[in-house]
């Protein structure tokens, strides 16, 4: 009789776990903020109160949110996903849903897609721990777990959404890969790039596995008709409330039809460049914080790491045509969001632009710098005193600077 395999514990995991939970105790306690707070910025909360009394506006203003003003009625201006894990929790909580928890709950799971995503590439625990943290936490993504207010609950369950696709679609789930690709965009749509990036991914893997062309193209059908049948969704309820497939309620914000202004602008990327490439993180030389953002080099050092870690592939002759394609969606995407109104507004770094932290994880389960033939066998990463360094200078940084914005 076959005894039962033991259910192996991973320790270094845990311990990355304990360190966020000590490190959250921490903020809440200085902060004099509750983890499980609702937010009064709950558009997406309210949404769903209004989804059950079978509303698609909600029934008054609430002049302190980014309503949507169409027809006489407010409606919320954001894409909709994230309405539906609160819509089953209003079932419990009413209103008071726990905003300040969910944003939490959605960036550790994309910690946790991280650190298995690293250790599945060759990076020994303690590597991909230090990656792992350095990737989701060491960036302007930590305040946003601070408040679930309502920017941040589409920017955070997008986040976890687009790893959750990189990590499945480097396991050749190609078909769940682009269904949680096609949800992310009910959260941010400015994350459609991406898709470029997965389909360089699904056909590398198929020509590694022998498959004709023909044979890529079949494999891609199950998740295209996901992806279309989220996208048919999303069009529906867009056209039903405004009339149009494509609108979902920025444009028609005060703020933009008062002005007559549209929500990207090419004019606008000459100025956010000078602030979000390379401006600097104090105000006047001082210890006071730049709160309406400053370089994303800086601000989210993972981004700095990776072009570092290109730019070498490139010295190595590394590069390849997936690689090419993580630099079109990059360029395409930060041209994105460097044309919006104010790249985030008050914030602390450059928080649209961990937008692009996943990029990250895609160049690093994609590329790396050493053969199989030169290390000799899977374990291409170790753990360095460069990583420590680089993580604990990052993440105290990030930490002060989510204090200075809470605070």
């Amino acid at each position: 009789m076959k005894s039962r395999s033991k259910l192996r514990i991973d320790w270094v995991f845990l311990c990355g776990t304990a360190l966020i939970i000590l490190m959250y105790l921490m903020f809440h306690l200085i902060t004099g903020k509750s983890p499980f707070a609702p937010s009064g910025y709950n558009t997406y909360t309210r949404q769903a109160m209004a989804w059950r009394q079978g509303l698609l506006h909600l029934p008054q203003d609430v002049p302190h949110l980014e309503l949507a003003v169409f027809q006489g009625d407010y409606y919320v201006s954001f894409p909709p996903l994230p309405s539906v894990p609160l819509f089953l929790l209003t079932f419990i909580f009413g209103m008071d849903t726990p905003d300040a928890l969910m944003v939490k709950l959605y960036v550790y799971a994309a910690f946790a897609i991280v650190y298995f995503l690293y250790k599945k590439i060759g990076m020994k625990p303690i590597a991909a721990l230090i990656w792992s943290l350095l990737t989701v936490y060491a960036s302007s993504m930590l305040p946003l777990t601070l408040d679930g207010a309502v920017w941040y609950q589409a920017q955070t369950l997008a986040f976890m959404l687009i790893m959750g696709s990189v990590s499945l679609m480097v396991r050749r789930k190609t078909c769940l890969s682009l269904l949680l690709f096609a949800l992310a965009i009910g959260c941010r749509p400015n994350d459609a790039p991406y898709l470029l990036v997965l389909l360089a991914m699904h056909f590398y893997n198929c020509k590694k596995d022998g498959q004709s062309f023909a044979a890529s193209l079949r494999a891609l059908l199950p998740g295209i008709a996901c992806g279309i049948l989220v996208a048919v969704c999303y069009g529906a309820y867009n056209y039903v409330r405004f009339g149009s497939p494509l609108e979902f309620g920025h444009g028609y914000l005060p703020e933009f039809t008062r002005d007559n202004e549209a929500f990207f602008d090419m004019s606008r990327i000459a100025g956010n460049s000078s602030r979000f490439l390379i401006g600097l993180p104090f105000s006047h030389g001082g210890a006071s914080m730049e709160i309406f953002g400053f370089s994303l080099f800086i601000a989210n050092p993972i981004t700095t790491v990776t072009l570092l870690y290109m730019l070498l592939m490139l010295i190595k002759k590394r590069l390849d045509w997936r690689s090419v394609a993580v630099i079109i969606a990059i360029c395409a995407e930060a041209v994105m969001l460097l044309s919006t109104h104010n790249g985030g507004g008050f914030q602390y770094g450059a928080r649209y632009f961990v937008d692009l932290i996943p990029y990250s994880a895609v160049v690093f389960a994609l590329c790396p710098l050493r053969t199989q033939a030169e290390i000799g066998d899977a374990k291409a990463y170790s753990f360095g005193a460069l990583d420590a360094f680089v993580l604990l200078t990052s993440l105290a940084f990030a930490v002060y600077g989510s204090l200075m914005v809470a605070l």
